[in-house]
């Protein structure tokens, strides 16, 4: 009976982890990106802004931005269907996130494409789920993006990405695909990643 019941548990042990292992998979590529520190002379007040017909300079409201506690940033591109599909839900994130923590968290959405023309369309079509308060910005000669696809399985990456850095630049969380179904893990990461801060500085 014993040796039975051993092997119902072994032959259900192995089924949960298949049905895991696509998940599993998708942890693992989120995982290889942490700890990658992105530098402020890529992510700093020299980004490029979307205003209406073109790309321009970041004002300095826009670029004092990145120089946040916490930034999230989201990747994404025009061509990319997930990344439509989630900005609804990031709209509202960055608008209550950004609303609870002030000036020390914010969203910077970063545009892998720099065609005008491509640009003008889309968010003339999409310009309702848009974020509205947060500047499009470009991901200018995908500067961030050769950064995460130095440490991805055959230097390919997928969008939607988001990550979240620390003070330091530093990727404390990664997470690859759209975040429909994420909003809580976004709001533990941040939360996480605050508080380690606030820890700090009352030692």
């Amino acid at each position: 009976m014993m040796k039975q019941l051993l092997i119902a548990l072994s032959l259900l042990l192995g089924h949960v982890a298949l049905a895991g292992e696509p998940s599993l998979s998708v942890r693992r590529e989120e995982a290889r990106l942490l700890n990658q520190v992105i530098p402020t002379t890529i992510l700093g007040d020299k980004l490029r802004v979307w205003e209406g017909t073109g790309w321009r300079a970041a004002s300095a409201v826009e670029g004092n931005r990145t120089k946040a506690k916490v930034l999230v940033v989201n990747l994404w591109a025009t061509y990319c269907k997930p990344c439509l599909e989630e900005f609804p839900v990031l709209r509202e994130m960055a608008q209550r996130i950004e609303g609870d923590y002030q000036q020390d968290v914010q969203f910077v959405f970063l545009s892998e494409t720099s065609d005008p023309q491509l640009m003008r369309d889309y968010v003339a079509k999409n310009a309702k789920i848009l974020p509205h308060k947060s500047p499009l910005y470009l991901d200018e000669n995908e500067n961030v993006a050769r950064i995460l696809r130095w440490v991805q399985p055959g230097g390919s990456m997928s969008l939607p990405t988001t990550i979240i850095l620390d003070e330091n630049r530093s990727i404390r969380y990664a997470m690859i695909g759209a975040m429909i179904d994420r909003r809580s893990e976004l709001v533990n990461a941040i939360d996480d990643i605050m508080g380690s801060i606030q820890q700090r500085n009352q030692k």
